[in-house]
């Protein structure tokens, strides 16, 4: 069993999560986070800053571990701050970019978890909500890294095509 992990910011309002994704294993995964109300489920929400670490324990008994960081990001960087929506996750036909707050172009590439790429773009910076579409019809079913760089800053989301 393969875990994949991901984890969206904390705003300063114990906003962020924290996401896993298994690779093999017998399904149905069983999940288990260490905060504060022990969550449950392949995603951890309402989390403040700091290290997160979720035990999956698949059908057939078997058990792996592993930790992601929710950064909680200071007054002066959420001021400047670039919001980035995936969707549909998981997606069949069309992948959406939903950004906000460019101030120059943000590029992006989309990964095999072996590290190639399959896809690569630029979203161009606006002063309103931009929608950049990437079509997913020709890739396979799986798990895939969307790696987006903005200025000197990199973020990285799972995806996960069905």
């Amino acid at each position: 069993m393969v875990l994949v992990m991901g984890s969206t910011h904390d705003y300063g309002s114990g906003n962020g999560t924290a996401s896993v994704a298994v690779i093999g294993g017998v399904s149905p995964y069983a999940y288990l986070w260490n905060d504060s109300d022990a969550q449950t489920s392949a995603t951890a929400t309402d989390l403040v800053g700091g290290l997160y670490t979720v035990i999956v324990t698949d059908n057939a008994g078997c058990s792996e571990s592993d930790t992601v960081t929710v950064i909680l990001l200071a007054i002066d960087e959420i001021s400047h701050a670039v919001e980035v929506k995936l969707y549909p996750n998981p997606v069949r036909d069309e992948l959406y970019l939903k950004v906000t707050g460019l101030t120059s172009d943000m590029t992006f590439s989309i990964l095999a978890l072996d590290g190639r790429v399959i896809s690569e773009g630029i979203v161009e910076h606006s002063t309103s909500e931009v929608i950049y579409s990437v079509d997913m019809k020709s890739y396979p079913k799986g798990i895939y890294l969307v790696r987006m760089i903005y200025k000197d800053k990199v973020i990285t989301e799972r995806i996960i095509i069905q």
